[in-house]
């Protein structure tokens, strides 16, 4: 318990640089600390009893679970967005199941909550992030090029056509930080599940084909999931607007 206390120190300090700087996060960042102790205990408790039980049932329960909270999370980006927290969800959903899903249907990873869950999280987390970064892009793309879509209407554009030159800026911004990551680990990185693993014991290149496998499973949670989001919200919300803005022309 004292190796917690002494990190807090870290977090004393943001809090003093906060502060000094006037940022005015000193609030956000208690709320984010206290949350951050208190949702991990009660995790740990949760998981000690499903892995105790290796009920499946449970483990399909704890995925569903994170799927939700990820989709609340993202669309709060996609304020405006039609259907979407329940687009966010199917996404996540979906793109869980084509990566996470995928390999242990192959067999590649064994369906046992030690496993699923953990690497369910990262799947999810990265999933979210994704998502959210390309609603948030779409959303100021749409604003800045307002001006554009309003010549486009008066010429006749469908916004199915226009939405395809905002759609890709939005996906490409959203996967960059996992592209930059690919480039990285290695060199300055090294990711938590090969450090997990190598702190644990096992042999570095046992580790290290483990987290080989870990990134490319998350490249495809960052893509799947925010190019199914994109592209339905996208178009659903050029077609809302476009529909104003052929009112206000008529």
């Amino acid at each position: 318990m004292y190796e917690i206390l002494i990190s807090l120190i870290f977090v004393a300090v943001t809090f003093g640089i906060s502060k000094w700087q006037k940022l005015g996060i000193e609030k956000e960042l208690l709320v984010g600390t206290l949350r951050t102790f208190g949702q991990l205990t009660l995790i740990g408790y949760v998981l000690n009893f499903i892995f105790a039980e290796e009920n499946p049932i449970y483990t399909l329960v704890i995925i569903l679970v994170m799927i939700f909270v990820g989709a609340m999370t993202s669309s709060k980006r996609g304020e405006g967005f039609k259907n979407v927290k329940l687009v966010a969800f199917g996404s996540i959903l979906l793109g869980t199941f084509l990566t996470l899903g995928v390999l242990v249907l192959v067999g590649a990873l064994e369906f046992s909550p030690r496993i699923v869950i953990p690497i369910g999280g990262m799947v999810i987390g990265q999933g979210t992030k994704s998502c959210s970064l390309g609603l948030d892009r779409m959303k100021s793309e749409f604003q800045n090029r307002k001006p554009i879509l309003e010549a486009a209407v008066a010429l006749g554009l469908r916004p199915v056509q226009f939405s395809e030159f905002l759609i890709p800026p939005a996906f490409r911004a959203s996967i960059l930080p996992m592209l930059d990551s690919l480039k990285i680990v290695g060199l300055i990185q090294l990711p938590g599940a090969m450090t997990g693993m190598i702190i644990a014991g096992a042999e570095p290149f046992e580790a290290v084909k483990f987290q080989i496998l870990i990134m490319y499973l998350l490249t495809g949670a960052a893509s799947f999931p925010n190019f199914i989001l994109t592209f339905v919200c996208g178009v659903t919300y050029f077609e809302d607007n476009f529909r104003k803005l052929t009112r206000k022309e008529v």
